[in-house]
């Protein structure tokens, strides 16, 4: 017996196998006996549609290769009452492949009321006659299906309608590059450790496979400890996000992916608005999010997480999409559909949810009269047509952006060599409020080298008449030296998005200084007046003794079982005493540091901990995988210098 080939699904979902009769050439099976007479009843199409995620009948909606597809094929009999109705869908690559033959989902119940409703029956998974197709037809190129055999359950076969086929193209479209952040951090009284569940991360991720133009996710996700206590807002968190992101991508990390920064709100109390650090008119990757999950239902989504759709909203913001301005959303640009509808009143265009067997969630139709884009405000979110295509044209651009830093092999050389305090390019992200007339400069870190796509300031002049004729606000950063002489940075703003109207004018800056000796301070300006100031602290030393702390206090709180098992390193600066306890001593003023780990052999660097002002951290235990030993590497940094240890330790030890 040949195997059942594999079915169009999203890579990294759990496989579901339809009722597939046959494989790659098979000849379907014959009728039961007792089925030969051929049925008086005649059946007729009224059309076939391949869908993905969202489509009309004219297929205007490119189909992503790869990615599971439903072929729905709409049915009317001239029978005297419903008939219940099976089917095998026959599908083969153009212009000469092999037939494959592929059973029904399930049965149809064909009403002869509804004979002539098209549009009824798109609107009703329950309604059609549905096929999962195998994979080995979703390739690029073209496609043709073909209904090759219908029944009654009865059973007694039916004619099949001559025009119940379709030609269909599936186009190459790259994956979504995305790694998300699950922001620890406590609240509540007494003190209870917060951050995303499992079921969150998981609904995300299929959310994303099923909705977005894509057929896979290329998914990684890690918790990190919050850099500030709450309450902090979004723009809190995209400073910090950006950070990490700059680090991951000097690590090794793709310099394609999407950073997205997810905050969960526990059990209340702690909803955290979601925000977008801008939305790029060109593919920019370094664009970051954040956003907020729970279980709220928001009088619709009852998966148990609203993380998924939020996360598809801000990280399309990501993608250059903006706000669909209903229900609300403002600031955004034309939207083809009424009220942010997925269609018009004519119903052309339908929603298809795929669904996900492995976490419960069925086939289901979403209407275009009821269903919203998920740039709205509005409830029922899914992805319009506008949105859809939008964000695979921007993917293909971003692909081709250069995916690893420049000079890999020698930079990372370099790096490592590095152990001894030295002055290195600058990375200062800051949070503007134009409204206020305030800022906040949140991190500045010392990097070994230039990320992939980025490019350092250039210093100039910032005399008032200078800065008068630049466009908008006029902000800086200005380095000092130890002398008093200072250099000019004219820097630009990054507007948040996702605002509502009446918020203050709120942005970031994300800035790469070239390296600077003996700077003593570092100055934010807005409109040539001083909004914040950076002092570094001493220089940086190398640490030492590098540990797991011992077992903390037992936690509670609803993530307690998954901060248990993760460990906890300590470490001290050279010249420090250790600390009674658990092994950490306090840090010295104006210290920071970042915490990276490899399970690669140092080949490539993921960031458990940035900004991290005590010597100690909190590693997810997804970051080491099934390794047997870690590679673990703290960078001290003042801002302006930095000094780096590493030191491979047993996963079984931690």
């Amino acid at each position: 017996m040949k195997p059942k080939p594999r079915q169009c699904r999203d890579t990294g979902a759990t496989e579901t196998v339809a009722e597939t009769i046959g494989s790659r050439g098979a000849v379907p099976p014959a009728e039961p006996a007792a089925a030969r007479a051929i049925s008086p009843v005649k059946v007729s199409s009224e059309g076939v549609e391949v869908t993905q995620s969202i489509q009309n009948m004219p297929h205007d909606v490119p189909l992503v290769e790869g990615k599971r597809t439903i072929v729905r094929v709409y049915l009317s009999a001239n029978a005297a009452g419903p008939i219940m109705v099976h089917g095998l869908l026959k599908a083969r690559r153009r212009p000469s492949g092999a037939w494959h033959f592929i059973g029904s989902l399930g049965p149809v119940a064909i009403n002869p009321a509804e004979n002539g409703q098209l549009r009824t029956k798109r609107e009703n998974e329950s309604k059609s006659l549905n096929f999962l197709l195998p994979a080995v037809v979703c390739q690029a190129g073209f496609t043709e299906v073909r209904l090759a055999k219908l029944w009654e359950a009865a059973p007694a076969p039916l004619r099949v309608p001559p025009n119940a086929r379709r030609r269909v193209r599936f186009r190459p479209t790259p994956p979504l590059r995305v790694r998300i952040l699950g922001v620890r951090f406590q609240a509540g009284s007494p003190p209870a450790n917060i951050e995303p569940s499992a079921l969150d991360y998981t609904l995300i991720r299929s959310w994303l496979q099923r909705a977005y133009p894509v057929a896979g996710v290329e998914w990684s996700q890690t918790a990190v400890d919050a850099p500030q206590a709450w309450p902090f807002d979004a723009s809190v968190i995209n400073a910090f996000v950006r950070g990490i992101r700059t680090t991951d991508v000097l690590g090794g990390v793709d310099a394609r992916t999407h950073y997205y920064g997810l905050v969960s709100e526990g059990s209340g109390g702690f909803f955290m608005r979601g925000l977008a650090s801008g939305i790029p008119t060109a593919p920019d990757p370094s664009t970051v999010a954040s956003g907020p999950t729970g279980t709220n239902t928001w009088g619709w989504d009852t998966d148990g997480s609203y993380g998924d759709w939020y996360t598809g909203h801000e990280l399309g913001h990501t993608f250059g999409r903006f706000h669909a301005m209903f229900c609300g959303a403002a600031g955004g640009a034309p939207y083809p559909f009424v009220n942010g509808q997925l269609s018009d009143a004519d119903g052309a265009f339908v929603g298809l949810d795929t669904g996900d067997p492995a976490s419960g969630l069925p086939l289901r139709a979403l209407p275009g009269t009821m269903w919203h884009d998920v740039m709205t405000y509005c409830v029922f979110q899914w992805l319009s047509s506008f949105t859809y295509t939008g964000i695979r044209d921007r993917l293909i651009q971003e692909d081709a952006l250069p995916a690893s830093m420049a000079g890999t092999g020698a930079a990372r050389a370099r790096t490592r060599s590095k152990s001894a305090a030295g002055t290195n390019t600058i990375h200062v992200v800051a949070t503007v409020n134009l409204t206020q007339g305030t800022g906040a400069i949140r991190h500045v870190t010392a990097l070994p080298a230039v990320p992939v796509g980025a490019a350092m300031l250039s210093a100039r002049s910032a005399s008032r008449k200078r800065m008068a004729r630049a466009k908008g606000p006029a902000i800086s950063l200005r380095l000092y030296g130890k002398t008093g002489r200072w250099q000019a940075y004219p820097a630009t703003l990054i507007p948040d998005a996702c605002t509502n109207p009446g918020d203050d004018e709120t942005g970031t800056i994300d800035a790469l200084l070239p390296p600077a000796k003996n700077a003593s301070r570092m100055e934010l300006l807005l409109n040539d007046k001083v909004i914040d100031t950076f002092v570094p602290g001493p220089p940086p030393a190398r640490v030492r003794a590098i540990r797991p702390a011992a077992p903390a206090p037992r936690r509670r709180g609803p993530a307690a079982e998954a901060v248990e098992d993760n460990p906890v390193l300590t470490w001290q600066e050279t010249g420090t005493s250790r600390a009674r306890g658990r092994g950490a001593a306090a840090a010295p003023p104006g210290r920071v540091y970042t915490v990276q780990v490899s399970i690669d052999g140092g080949r490539t660097w993921q960031t458990a901990g940035f900004g991290l002002r005590q010597p100690s951290v909190t590693i997810d235990r997804q970051l080491l995988g099934d390794a047997e030993t870690v590679r673990v590497r703290i960078t001290s940094t003042n801002g302006f210098e930095r000094a780096t240890t590493e030191q491979t330790l047993k996963v079984d030890d931690l």
